[in-house]
C-alpha cells in the first residue's frame, strides 16, 4: 500500500515522464528554493504512444550493465544476484559502485558516480555527490531517458516487475550475516541520501527499493517463523516426554531463530524510519 500511493502521489500533474527535456523555463523553476528539480513537462501524447510500441526498448541502457540485465534479461537475474554478492564478498567498493548506479539508470539518469566515490580514501560525502548531480540537473546538462517507475505501458511494468524481483532475489540469496546485517550494508548511506535528494525520481526510486528489500526481508522472516513453529512443538513434545538433552538442543536453536528474526526487526525498523517515513512530503496535500 505504501509503494501504491508513493506511486500515485508522482504520477500526478507533469511527473510522468519527469526526464524527457528540459526546456529553459523549467531550468529557471529549478533555480527556486523550495522547487523539484527535476519536476518537468510531459512529453507530447503522440510521443508517448509512438514511444510504447511494442518491440521498442524504453530504457536506455548497455545490456551488460546492472540494470540492463534487469530490463532485458529477466532471467539472468539470479545469476546477476549471485554474481553480486560474490563481488561484493571480494571487492565491496566495485560491488556497491554498481548497485548504486543501477538505481541511478532505474531512474532514468545516465550520469554515474564515479568507483572511487565508494572507496575508504575518498574525501568526499556521500551528500557532496548528490548535490552535483542536483546541480547538473538544475543546469539542464544531465543526460536522462525514460524512467522506469512512471510509466503505465506494458513495457514499463514488464521492467517494473523485473526491477522488483531483483530486490527479492538479492535478500533471498543474501549471505545469513549480510542478511541479519542488511540495514548495515554500505549500500545503505547512499540509498538513504537519495531518498531525500531534491530530485523527486529518485526519491521515489530509492524509496522503492527500501520497500522492495522490506517486503523481502519480512519474506525471510515469515520463513523463519515457520522453522520457529515446528521447533516449538518439537520442543513441546521432548518437554512431554522429559528428553533433557533433545529440549536442551532444540531450546538452542530456537533461541537462533529468534535472534535470527529479531535482527529482521530491527532491520525493517531502521529501513522505514530512514526511508519510507520522510516521504510523507510527496504524498501530503498542499
Amino acid at each position: 500500500q505504501l509503494k501504491l500511493s508513493m506511486l500515485e502521489a508522482d504520477k500526478d500533474d507533469d511527473s510522468d515522464d519527469a526526464f524527457e527535456g528540459t526546456s529553459k523555463s523549467k531550468i529557471s523553476q529549478h533555480k527556486r528554493k523550495h522547487s523539484d528539480v527535476l519536476s518537468q513537462s510531459s512529453p507530447a501524447l503522440s510521443q508517448r504512444r509512438k514511444a510504447d510500441k511494442p518491440g521498442r526498448l524504453l530504457f536506455e541502457n548497455s545490456e551488460n550493465s546492472l540494470f540492463g540485465i534487469i530490463a532485458t534479461k529477466a532471467s539472468a537475474i539470479p545469476m546477476a544476484v549471485k554474481e553480486w554478492w560474490e563481488e561484493y564478498d571480494k571487492d565491496r567498493p566495485t560491488a556497491v559502485c554498481k548497485l548504486t548506479n543501477m538505481v541511478l539508470e532505474a531512474a532514468g539518469f545516465k550520469e554515474r558516480f564515479p568507483a572511487s566515490a565508494f572507496g575508504s580514501d575518498d574525501d568526499m560525502d556521500v551528500d557532496d555527490y548528490l548535490r552535483q548531480l542536483v546541480e547538473t540537473c538544475a543546469s539542464g546538462e544531465a543526460e536522462t531517458s525514460i524512467n522506469c517507475f512512471t510509466g503505465n505501458s506494458k513495457s514499463h511494468k514488464k521492467v517494473q516487475s523485473q526491477f522488483s524481483d531483483f530486490w527479492d532475489k538479492f535478500v533471498y540469496h543474501a549471505p545469513e550475516a549480510e542478511l541479519r546485517n542488511m540495514h548495515e550494508n554500505p549500500f545503505c548511506p547512499w540509498l538513504h541520501a537519495m531518498s531525500t535528494s531534491q530530485l523527486k525520481i529518485l526519491r521515489l526510486a530509492s524509496t522503492i527499493v527500501g520497500l522492495e528489500i522490506m517486503n523481502a526481508i519480512v519474506g525471510r522472516a515469515n520463513d523463519t517463523l515457520d522453522s520457529m513453529n515446528s521447533l516449538e512443538r518439537l520442543y513441546e513434545a521432548a518437554k512431554s516426554k522429559k528428553e533433557t538433552q533433545k529440549l536442551a538442543r532444540l531450546e538452542e536453536q530456537l533461541e537462533a531463530k529468534r535472534s535470527i528474526r529479531g535482527d529482521a526487526e530491527k532491520a525493517l525498523s531502521s529501513f522505514f524510519n530512514s526511508i519510507v517515513i520522510h516521504r510523507h512530503r510527496d504524498a501530503a496535500h498542499e
